[in-house]
């Protein structure tokens, strides 16, 4: 169960980054995001946000001890 959990875990923080990704390389700078539905915000700081949320994620699961 642990393994599924953590392989959720990161199937999240992929798509954290690749929307990270999506929002930085390929949408205008005029555009407005509304990050997890509940901020509206520039292209800047939704990239940040969703960025951030990967990597805490992924450094959250790189320092996880196995028991």
């Amino acid at each position: 169960m642990k393994k599924i959990i953590k392989a959720f875990f990161y199937i999240l923080a992929f798509i954290f980054g690749f929307n990270a990704l999506y929002i930085f390389f390929f949408t205008s700078n005029s555009d407005y995001f509304r990050v997890f539905g509940m901020i509206e915000t520039n292209k800047l700081v939704a990239g940040m946000i969703y960025l951030g949320f990967s990597l805490i994620l992924l450094i959250v699961l790189k320092f996880e001890k196995d028991d």
